[in-house]
């Protein structure tokens, strides 16, 4: 009786470890809002989930601690993701362009999808999109034609 207690017990701890180990392809990392905002980082969050909802791919948002995250806590927010399995990080709006500027080549198996911005050095000198990153630029007012 005591094997079998020890089994079952052993069992669901085992089960208990790897429900908690799931790990999500695709994160999103929310900016200073949250994803009931009713603006970017909710529509970010919607497009995510219906994303990858289609494409069958498991998906989460992070959030950063504090109302006024830093660059090295988005860094470590992607780094977070990375380390749960992300294999596509979407960042929405410009407060990310550094650290995706500084984990694109950190993490060159990553894909990364940077929304209003283009990836910069922390002094905004140097700008570089690596191949596995796509920045989406939006203009307000404007057509395409007039781009």
């Amino acid at each position: 009786m005591k094997k079998l207690l020890l089994v079952v017990v052993a069992l669901v701890l085992v089960l208990s470890l790897s429900a908690c180990a799931k790990s999500y392809e695709v994160a999103m990392i929310t900016d200073i809002g949250g994803i009931d905002d009713e603006s970017f980082n909710q529509g970010t969050w919607e497009g995510v989930k219906e994303f990858s909802e289609e494409a069958g791919l498991s998906y989460k948002y992070y959030k950063p601690l504090g109302d006024n995250p830093s660059d090295q806590e988005y860094i470590d927010a992607i780094d977070l993701d990375i380390e749960n399995g992300a294999k596509i990080v979407v960042t929405p709006g410009f407060l990310f362009g550094y650290a995706v500027y500084a984990s694109q080549t950190t993490h060159p198996d990553v894909k990364f999808v940077l929304l209003d911005s283009e990836p910069h050095s922390a002094d905004w000198g140097t700008w570089g999109t690596e191949s596995n990153t796509l920045p989406i630029l939006c203009f307000k007012d404007q057509s395409i034609q007039q781009i």
